[in-house]
């Protein structure tokens, strides 16, 4: 009983290990995803389906009688690409940080704009959780909407 729980408490620091090989990099651009080196421009997407429940060092594990790592390797993340030629292109990736897709929020917000994800899914990758973070981010996307839509530095009427 002693040796599981040393072997728990060490495991309670440990990050598990990635079974498999990281390649490519998943890029989101403005008007395209580059998906390990392929580029797919955003007027041949028709959806886009991204999780992002996972990431580097989250805790799990922690039932009883698990003794290996409780840290997530931040790998159980994926992507789903229709494409309008009904091609569906799949992906996993890995998320260092929870809130990696903060840094991208205005792309994110523009894919949702142009109608490829939906706005669950948009709030939910934002972390937008409760009422007034939801509020707060319906303002930030009328506000980059009516930006988008400004002619010549005016606004139109």
């Amino acid at each position: 009983m002693i040796i599981g729980l040393i072997l728990k408490f060490k495991g309670f620091t440990q990050i598990e290990p990635i079974r498999g090989k990281l390649e490519g990099y998943l890029v989101f651009e403005k008007e395209s995803i580059n998906v390990d080196g392929k580029l797919y421009s955003l007027d041949e997407i028709n959806k886009i389906r991204l999780t992002n429940d996972d990431y580097s060092g989250k805790l799990i594990h922690t039932s009883k009688g698990n003794i290996g790592p409780a840290l997530s390797n931040g790998t159980n993340n994926s992507i789903i690409i229709f494409l309008k030629s009904k091609e569906t292109i799949q992906s996993h990736f890995e998320l260092i940080n929870s809130n990696d897709f903060q840094n991208i929020k205005t792309i994110l917000i523009e894919y949702y704009l142009k109608g490829k994800i939906d706005f669950d899914e948009l709030r939910n990758l934002l972390g937008a959780k409760n009422r007034a973070e939801t509020k707060e981010l319906k303002e930030e996307i009328t506000e980059i909407s009516t930006t988008a839509n400004r002619v010549d530095g005016s606004v139109r009427s």
